[in-house]
């Protein structure tokens, strides 16, 4: 087996993207991925825009409810 990692179209390297942004791809198809990245302007794109969006999507751990938004459920708690 050669350590040359197999070559993707594009099409086979945006269906492999999601895992290979969370890890989960063998390593064979990981650096099949990775190769395709690096030569391919587009997909590399995408996958910064991926990158990126799933920061964003993510955010910070924990958000505080504005004071106005606590009083209104409090507000329609205190009915029941």
């Amino acid at each position: 087996m050669s350590d040359t990692p197999r070559k993707l179209n594009c099409d086979e390297a945006i269906r492999l993207l999601f895992e290979f942004l969370d890890n989960e791809l063998e390593q064979h198809d990981h650096a099949a991925v990775e190769a395709h990245l690096h030569d391919c302007r587009a997909c590399f794109s995408r996958m910064e825009f991926d990158t990126r969006l799933r920061r964003m999507v993510k955010g910070p751990e924990k958000a505080n409810a504005p004071e106005t938004l606590r009083q209104r459920i409090k507000k329609i708690a205190d009915q029941f």
